[in-house]
């Protein structure tokens, strides 16, 4: 003997709704994650001023890899993290580099030769 189960009520039309995490705020401002996870809005990043900059490119070009101390002396002046003054540091290394490798070398041939005979 089979058995046969009947479902008696409406039969669902449509697939249950499904909830999607958004990646922008309320007030429609682009979100990221730091590295702890916390939200953090992309408009809170703040640009160097002129003033600030003068400062830190005179201290790169007295030492292009400040200790602890000139780091957070630096922090201290210019209103900055620690962090904020090392990654400076860091993007105006990589900055320094690029640069090298992308500046051409020429070499001019005189015609006069070194080598005697």
């Amino acid at each position: 003997m089979s058995t046969t189960t009947v479902t008696t009520g409406p039969l669902p039309t449509s697939p249950p709704s499904v909830v999607v995490a958004s990646t922008t705020t309320s007030n429609n401002k682009k979100t990221k994650r730091s590295r702890k996870g916390h939200k953090e809005s992309a408009s809170n990043r703040k640009r160097v001023t002129p003033e600030q900059l003068a400062v830190l490119e005179r201290e790169f070009e007295c030492g292009m890899i400040p200790d602890l101390e000139t780091r957070e002396r630096l922090a201290r002046q210019l209103g900055f993290t620690e962090r904020r003054v090392q990654v400076w540091f860091q993007n105006r290394r990589a900055k320094m580099k690029k640069d090298n490798h992308s500046t051409p070398i020429f070499i001019i041939n005189t015609g006069i030769s070194s080598f005697k005979n």
